[in-house]
């Protein structure tokens, strides 16, 4: 009365449940940075345009309109976003094995081999932040409308 299972039975009868509910975890943590990440964003690019509202006023009246000021903004923002996505894949790739091996060698894992899925990774998960991100410094210019140009007078 022997169950004899194959490799792939055996770890869908010890992990079946886990590798569901981590999924459900990442997607659960996506959203949450997602969240987290459009309200800073959105927080900073308020601050940005409220410290800049005098420079803004200048380039009005000097004739530049409010959409070629939003595209400024949003390049700028979008140039150094790009740049931290592609350092922050850098340094992870570099420090992942570092961290997560110190992380589970103290549940007595000795050796760890983590699996990446480059589409997701370097594809999928890049695009979202950077939709994410766009759309909350797109929100947040609006208030470059708002600004006129008199606010030159109210400089120290």
């Amino acid at each position: 009365e022997l169950d004899i299972k194959t490799n792939e039975e055996y770890k869908d009868a010890l992990l079946g449940s886990i590798v569901t509910q981590v999924g459900t975890i990442k997607n659960l943590i996506l959203g949450l940075v997602l969240g987290i990440n459009f309200l800073i964003t959105s927080l900073l690019v308020r601050m940005l345009i409220a410290k800049e509202v005098p420079e803004i006023a200048i380039l009005k009246s000097i004739g530049f309109q409010d959409k070629a000021i939003r595209s400024w903004q949003i390049r700028r923002i979008a140039i150094l976003l790009i740049i931290s996505i592609f350092l922050g894949t850098i340094f992870a790739n570099v420090t992942d094995t570092f961290f997560t091996s110190g992380i589970f060698r103290g549940m007595g894992i000795t050796h760890l081999s983590l699996t990446i899925k480059p589409l997701q990774v370097y594809i999928i998960y890049p695009v979202i932040l950077l939709i994410v991100t766009m759309s909350a410094v797109l929100i947040s210019l609006s208030k470059v409308k708002k600004t006129q140009i008199w606010v030159i007078n109210n400089q120290e």
